[in-house]
């Protein structure tokens, strides 16, 4: 089901490769992630928007969702211990997501956002489902940050 309220996404796509880059932000030996899958393009232009969105049609089982975010989140704690590598990412995020990095309680105020504040109870229980899945992902990462990394 297409999730209409809750959660927005902002995905810089269809760039011009002559105004945008990849940073080399030397996290290539972190865990779960791929060499730009979490990486932000720096663009050096304006940034336009398309009127219309773009259909991202998912057709893999939710456990495909839950094994790809359970990487995501082994990466974010990787940076949570590599605090130069983690400023260089956090560097081209938006004003937005570098706000929500500095929030205490990242799972509650990541469901309250998107279930209550973006309305995300409009879709159903679908979105239940996905506030919840998402507030469960920031709790990984912040378990897993606490987590003494292995040597």
């Amino acid at each position: 089901k297409r999730l209409r309220h809750g959660y927005t996404i902002r995905k810089r796509s269809l760039t011009d490769r002559t105004r945008c880059h990849y940073p080399e932000v030397g996290d290539l030996d972190a865990p779960g992630i791929g060499e730009v899958e979490g990486h932000y393009q720096a663009v050096a232009a304006s940034v336009g928007t398309l009127t219309h969105p773009i259909e991202h049609q998912d057709l893999d089982p939710v456990t495909a969702w839950f094994e790809r975010h359970n990487r995501y989140s082994d990466w974010e704690a990787w940076l949570e211990h590599h605090p130069r590598v983690k400023e260089q990412v956090r560097q081209v995020k938006s004003r937005q997501g570098q706000l929500f990095h500095k929030a205490p309680f990242k799972p509650v105020v990541s469901f309250a956002y998107m279930y209550l504040y973006k309305r995300g109870f409009l879709d159903g229980r679908a979105g239940f489902d996905f506030a919840l899945a998402m507030s469960f992902y920031r709790w990984q990462i912040a378990l897993k940050s606490r987590e003494k990394p292995v040597r």
